[in-house]
């Protein structure tokens, strides 16, 4: 309904041109589909030579000649995703899948048999099926990242296993689609099944912190040389590999601070949480440990840096719910220092390494107290 109404609107305006961006080609490594991708391409083109048409024909037209025998059962599953996001008080844009109140157990458990019965029409046709299967890869993703929650609310999901051998080969189907140049699709590939092989591998939360709503940030694969930051592996850290900040342009002075952490709000272009772990805090054996850094209420605009030089960033949008916007997370980060500048008597060089950063949902004083983990 939106986008009929957002380009009727620029043609009441008097736009003559619109130019629509789409991320799912070789530039972009780390593939992001939306469900019914190519459905709203082919809707828009069609509204953008007559936005007064109706869509339902359309949207017929399409599921016939796109899904074939699977038609049916993927119209089902669309105007059902379509009902269920109608109840989803906030705005999508700024909700994070893991936020959205409509992907519950239900919604998984009616979807899954629509796609199951959809796979089955065409599974004779390797065009057709892969159509199907990439709709069915966006649920199944979403199952492995949400299943400890979906389980609990008594869904009946795949291993972990199954989920993640189904994601690897929809994804090489997927990249192999969209994706020309065939050492980005090498490149972009690798890269998505090892952060899906990560989510198989998930460190086990702090005892803690067990019986709080988190939000967990950690690193799965490296990254290239010459950047301001980097993940590198490391056999200490909780899944090999950890963020290191990267001083490339040589500034003095790089490691003569002490360990620097924030939040900040893009919104209002303002620090929300900066804190600096003084050096009579630093554990001097040289491991990861746990440091508290502060509480605080994020929003759609907040991110986090994880050195002084601003080097290392990161959006954590999906922390933020439009429909709970006063939440408030004690934020906890797992790093490891080492070299003389933050341990007496080191040989090592000077290192700074983060390998984990947890948001932990605030309750009250008494139920989740500042103390007690951590060791700031």
């Amino acid at each position: 309904p939106m986008l009929k109404e957002n380009l009727g609107e620029y043609k009441r305006l008097g736009f003559d041109f619109i130019f629509a961006e789409s991320e799912n080609y070789s530039r972009y490594s780390n593939m992001r589909l939306q469900s019914f991708y190519e459905l709203r391409d082919y809707v828009a083109y069609h509204l953008m030579l007559d936005t007064e048409q109706d869509t339902a024909p359309l949207v017929d037209e399409f599921m016939t000649h796109f899904y074939g025998p699977a038609a049916k059962n993927m119209k089902n599953y669309y105007e059902y995703l379509a009902k269920r996001q109608e109840e989803e008080k906030g705005w999508l844009g700024i909700t994070h899948p893991s936020r959205r109140k409509f992907l519950d157990a239900e919604f998984f458990a009616k979807v899954t048999v629509w796609l199951e019965q959809a796979e089955k029409a065409v599974s004779r046709d390797k065009v057709l099926r892969q159509r199907v299967r990439q709709e069915r890869m966006i649920v199944d993703e979403a199952i492995l990242n949400m299943r400890d929650s979906l389980v609990k609310a008594g869904y009946k999901t795949a291993t972990v296993d199954e989920l993640v051998s189904n994601l690897e080969k929809d994804y090489a189907e997927a990249y192999e689609k969209y994706y020309i140049n065939i050492e980005e699709r090498k490149k972009g590939l690798e890269e998505k099944i090892a952060a899906i092989r990560a989510i198989k591998s998930r460190p086990p939360l702090p005892q803690e912190l067990q019986g709080r709503r988190v939000f967990d940030y950690y690193w799965s694969i490296p990254t290239a040389e010459g950047g301001s930051f980097q993940i590198i592996q490391d056999k200490e850290a909780c899944t090999g590999f950890a963020m290191a900040p990267r001083n490339p342009k040589k500034v003095a002075g790089f490691h003569a601070r002490p360990p620097s952490f924030g939040f900040y709000d893009r919104l209002a272009t303002k620090d929300q949480l900066s804190m600096n772990i003084p050096y009579s805090k630093l554990a001097q054996d040289e491991k990861y440990h746990w440091y508290r850094i502060g509480r605080i209420k994020p929003n759609a605009g907040t991110i986090m840096w994880l050195h002084w030089s601003w080097h290392c960033t990161a959006p954590v949008q999906n922390v933020f719910s439009a429909t709970e916007p006063d939440k408030v997370y004690d934020v906890f980060i797992s790093l490891k220092v080492q070299g003389p500048s933050y341990v007496k008597g080191s040989e090592k060089p000077d290192e700074m390494l983060v390998d984990r950063v947890v948001l932990a949902e605030y309750f009250d004083d008494e139920t989740t107290p500042a103390g007690g983990f951590g060791n700031y």
